[in-house]
């Protein structure tokens, strides 16, 4: 029988560590994507714009104005005390008789200070329109203050985004090129055991398991093998304890008997057509042909018909 290949020339299983490890890798960054996006700044957004766009056009009422009520009270006290001092001085001129022309000098010079405040009044609304333009403004800055910022945020959460996007790609990529190459050097692991099963070598676990198999799987598809010189016990205990109709075979060192001898006896003395399969797979790397096997087949199908 030919010698097996070692098992540390074998296996290799390093390739499965290495799948195993890019699909955890995978599902670990997926598991880490980022949330959608959360402003922090929203609530402040929404409330100046609600401000700015509910902002009523400018109206000055001049008896609201508080400066004015300031100067209305200011100028009406001096005008009084304008009013006082006019005619008092009036009188003393007149030497006392002279009250209506007195009182039209002060009331004069009352109207003087009345007027004054009047006069007030243009440059009070420049003042108040002033504060309500600069109000705005504040408005609109603080708005875009918010706006910026919350862009700002925005850019820093679309970078991870599409960092992760990036690094999901390539973990992805990744997990696909082990896989593909597992299932290549799984395949090339099972032919080569299936090749070495029909010389008679029984797979380690860690072998099966670089074919991708079980062992209960791999026992299905390769029963236990038999070799073409085994006793009968050996064949019965090998196809499960279903004892077989056939002798056990001479040792053809001892009988001289040839490839075609031997496969010709074991056909006649109850051989399955799986174990003269194992046969000619052996026989084929002791220089049996092809066509040998062929023929051997043909000629003593009769002798094994219903096996």
């Amino acid at each position: 029988m030919a010698e097996t290949t070692k098992k540390k020339e074998l296996y290799d299983g390093s390739y499965l560590d290495r799948l195993q490890q890019s699909q955890a890798a995978l599902d670990s960054h997926l598991t880490a994507k980022p949330g959608d996006y959360q402003s922090k700044y929203q609530g402040q957004i929404d409330q100046v714009m609600q401000s700015i766009t509910s902002r009523k056009p400018f109206q000055y009422d001049v008896n609201a104005d508080a400066l004015y009520q300031q100067y209305k009270d200011r100028y009406t006290q001096m005008g009084r005390q304008a009013m006082q001092d006019t005619m008092g001085q009036a009188a003393a001129l007149t030497g006392g008789y002279g009250n209506t022309y007195a009182q039209n000098v002060g009331q004069q010079a009352y109207g003087q200070y009345m007027q004054g405040l009047t006069d007030k009044i243009p440059e009070l609304y420049q003042l108040a329109l002033d504060k309500y333009d600069r109000d705005a403004a504040a408005e609109k800055e603080k708005y875009s203050l918010y706006k910026d910022a919350d862009s700002t945020d925005y850019s820093r959460w679309a970078d991870r985004v599409n960092q992760w996007n990036t690094d999901r790609s390539y973990l992805s990529g990744r997990a696909d090129t082990e896989l593909s190459q597992a299932i290549s050097i799984s395949n090339t692991m099972y032919a080569r055991l299936a090749e070495l099963a029909a010389k008679g070598y029984t797979p380690t676990d860690d072998e099966l398991r670089g074919a991708g198999m079980t062992r209960e799987q791999w026992d299905k598809l390769h029963p236990a093998y038999v070799p073409s010189y085994a006793p009968v016990e050996q064949v019965a205990a090998a196809s499960s304890g279903n004892t077989r109709n056939y002798n056990p075979q001479p040792d053809p060192g001892k009988g001289g008997m040839t490839l075609e001898e031997q496969y010709a006896y074991m056909a006649k003395n109850g051989a399955t057509q799986k174990e003269l399969y194992y046969f000619a797979q052996e026989a084929k790397q002791n220089g049996a042909t092809a066509n040998d096997i062929r023929k051997w087949s043909t000629k003593y199908m009769h002798a094994n018909s219903g096996k």
